[in-house]
Formats: C-alpha cells, sequence, structure tokens
C-alpha cells in the first residue's frame, strides 16, 4: 500500500481513472453533475480548485485539501459522491471509478505551470479539439480567457 503524503496547504496534481476505461465524461449529464458535486466540496469543505479537465475516462485535477482533510479523503468524498449520483440517474449499480488515484505534490511556481498546461492541453493532445479554450469541461476558459466557466478557479497564489 502506497503512503500518501498530506500536506494540506499544498496543491496536489490528481489524476483518476474511470474503472475500464469508460468513457462516462462524454456526457454532458457526467459532467455537470461531477462540476457541481466539487464546488459542493469547496464549500462545505473548503478545498481549492486550480485546475481540471474531464475527460472522457478520467480526469486530472489541481486542487488543495481543506485544512481538516487530506487529498485522500478528499478524492474518496468526490469520487464516492460522483459515482452514487451516476448510478442513481442511470439506474445501475456497481463500480465506476478505478480505485485508487495518482497524485503529485506541486513543489514550486514551474512546476505548476507544467501540470496546468498539461491539464489544459490533454483535449488538444487527445484530438478532441483544437484549441484548449474550445473544450467545455477544463479550466483553460478561465486561465487564458478570464472566464469563470464551467466553474470559478481559486488563484494559485500558494508558491
Amino acid at each position: 500500500m502506497k503512503k500518501r503524503l498530506d500536506i494540506y496547504y499544498l496543491p496536489f496534481f490528481v489524476t483518476v481513472v474511470m474503472h475500464k476505461r469508460r468513457n462516462i465524461f462524454l456526457s454532458e449529464t457526467a459532467c455537470n453533475i461531477f462540476l457541481n458535486i466539487l464546488i459542493q466540496l469547496r464549500v462545505r469543505y473548503g478545498i481549492r480548485i486550480y485546475e481540471f479537465v474531464l475527460m472522457p475516462d478520467h480526469y486530472h485535477l489541481i486542487i488543495c485539501p481543506s485544512k481538516d482533510g487530506s487529498i485522500s479523503n478528499t478524492l474518496r468524498h468526490l469520487n464516492g459522491r460522483f459515482s452514487r449520483e451516476w448510478n442513481i440517474r442511470k439506474n445501475k449499480s456497481g463500480q465506476l471509478i478505478q480505485h485508487g488515484f495518482h497524485d503529485h505534490i506541486i513543489r514550486d511556481q514551474n512546476d505548476y505551470n507544467n501540470k496546468a498546461a498539461y491539464i489544459h492541453h490533454n483535449p488538444v493532445q487527445s484530438g478532441l479539439v483544437n484549441e484548449a479554450t474550445d473544450y467545455p469541461w477544463s479550466s483553460a476558459k478561465a486561465r487564458y480567457l478570464s472566464l469563470n466557466e464551467p466553474i470559478h478557479l481559486d488563484n494559485p497564489d500558494f508558491l
């Protein structure tokens, strides 16, 4: 079992993959449900959301867990609520998200910039869009065009 270093005041870059690489986030409904839950976690637990992208079969975030939480607990809440709500909506049961996740503590501004660029260009590299700002399920519009859509982002003033 991998031991995680939980530092609440530093942001994490995380990758979470759907079970059997199912293309859950091709659905606009799934994306909206996920983002609404993410916003609710911000309000309820005080997590900070810096960057995100919802790809068809996985997602990436740069987030900072709450002062009282850990990245593991934050993702457990997020993934658990999303799975429950999606399964209820689809009248299904069973595993939706693979167990475990990849995490990386953001060390400095350069590290943040590299991970944010990776997140924003993931849809371009995957051939989903030609420009990062054309992808609706990413923080690229907010960062590059100063638009607060599809959700408001926290300022990366932690470094």
